[in-house]
């Protein structure tokens, strides 16, 4: 009997057990995984929104005007540090990298007005610190947390996706042009139609599909971007580091930060690798 009742209860063991655990462990295993799932979606949703906030707090700094402005024959490095001191926004150098790309530290700038924007004016001393027509340009990119100053050929380097969506751009409101039905034309179709003739339709030339006309759009929107916007990066003008194309309502963009910005706000980013 006591045999009987053991392989009873090995019997129902194997029939609930699941991958070799039992059933109440099975269901544990699940939970936690979709535990693990909820708290990892969490975390990403509170990453999210703290940047989003460091971002904004960042934005509002740059925006706020400096009263008084006067610089007279400063380095650039003790500009900038000032610049930090003054405006409460962080700023990341590579002074190495800088002076490597021809920009040099110790270049001495002039600064004197009034009333201006914090990003503004750092956007007027990063244009008095290259000399040189010539020499690559000095811009700098915006994090949540820090600027970064950098020449363009460097930031060039640091691709971005991003998708736009300009739906609302390419699509077409739908232009028809109805049919006469005078009583005359219709008698004398009615009268073709009885010996074979064709439909009142016919006559109606043919227009591409809506999805034809918003891909064409898009197609056009994307190279109008190319050829305004640092044109020479684009691939699709002989370019190395920037790539666009159109996709169901959404514009696809593969470029640096300086460059996006440049487009718009966009719906979704995430980074592209180097």
């Amino acid at each position: 009997m006591q045999w009987r009742l053991a392989l009873l209860a090995t019997t129902a063991a194997m029939i609930l057990g699941v991958v070799g655990l039992p059933a109440t462990q099975a269901q544990t295993l699940d939970q936690r995984i979709s535990d693990l799932r909820q708290k990892t979606g969490d975390e990403a949703r509170r990453q999210a929104r703290r940047e989003a906030m460091a971002r904004a707090h960042l934005m509002e700094l740059l925006g706020t005007n400096i009263e008084n402005v006067d610089i007279v024959a400063a380095p650039l490095r003790g500009v900038i540090a000032w610049y930090q001191d003054t405006t409460h926004v962080p700023v990341i150098v590579n002074w190495r990298a800088l002076k490597e790309a021809g920009v040099d530290p110790d270049e001495e700038i002039t600064v004197q007005v009034q009333n201006i924007p914090a990003g503004q004016l750092l956007g007027l001393v990063m244009k008095l610190a290259v000399t040189d027509e010539e020499q690559d340009q000095l811009i700098y990119e915006i994090t949540p947390w820090y600027l970064r100053l950098l020449t363009k050929s460097q930031a060039a380097r640091h691709p971005v996706m991003r998708v736009y969506d300009v739906q609302d751009l390419v699509m077409s409101i739908p232009d028809f042009e109805a049919p006469e039905f005078g009583l005359d034309k219709i008698l004398q179709q009615g009268l073709k139609d009885a010996g074979g003739g064709g439909s009142l339709f016919d006559d109606i030339d043919e227009k591409p599909s809506e999805n034809d006309v918003r891909q064409a759009r898009g197609d056009q929107l994307a190279q109008l971007i190319a050829d305004t916007i640092e044109p020479t990066l684009w691939q699709r003008n002989g370019g190395e580091f920037c790539s666009i194309r159109y996709q169901r309502g959404m514009l696809i963009v593969r470029a640096p930060e300086f460059v996006q910005r440049q487009i718009g706000v966009p719906s979704l980013a995430m980074p592209a690798g180097d």
